[in-house]
């Protein structure tokens, strides 16, 4: 897998892209069952962007979902307020895919720092946009 890091001034335009990631066709899921409210879902290589492709598409499929994947951990400021964000930032279309993130009472890592967060997803409205949020149940090291 390839990672590539940008300079740190770069990570705001960046990570709003990840608010609107949304350039694949009817992608078809495996996590449409409904009856299943209780398990995690893993994204995991190699179907990662087009899974959280499918995640933002059908967002309301996977709200109050448990989610679980690896990816950098990074922050931004925007206004007064500092962002948490785990993504990942992979070639092709809509390269950078990953959701922000509450951390609760965890502690941050440093930017850059390869993770692995489980959390509850979440739908949040910020000036009249609606977007995904992950609310961290665990962030550790990898």
């Amino acid at each position: 897998m390839k990672i590539f890091l940008l300079k740190h001034g770069s990570w705001l335009i960046i990570l709003s892209a990840i608010l609107f990631i949304g350039c694949s066709d009817n992608l078809d899921t495996a996590y449409q069952n409904n009856d299943a409210q209780d398990y995690i879902i893993e994204i995991a290589d190699p179907n990662f962007a087009t899974m959280m492709q499918e995640i933002q598409m059908n967002r309301s499929d996977f709200i109050g979902r448990t989610v679980r994947y690896e990816g950098l951990f990074l922050s931004s400021r925007w206004n007064d307020e500092i962002l948490y964000f785990v993504a990942r930032l992979e070639g092709g279309c809509c390269g950078i895919h990953g959701f922000e993130v509450y951390l609760n009472d965890i502690s941050r890592f440093d930017d850059e720092t390869w993770v692995e967060v489980t959390g509850v997803l979440e739908e949040i409205s910020s000036g009249g946009h609606y977007f995904l949020r992950l609310n961290v149940i665990e962030l550790v090291e990898i």
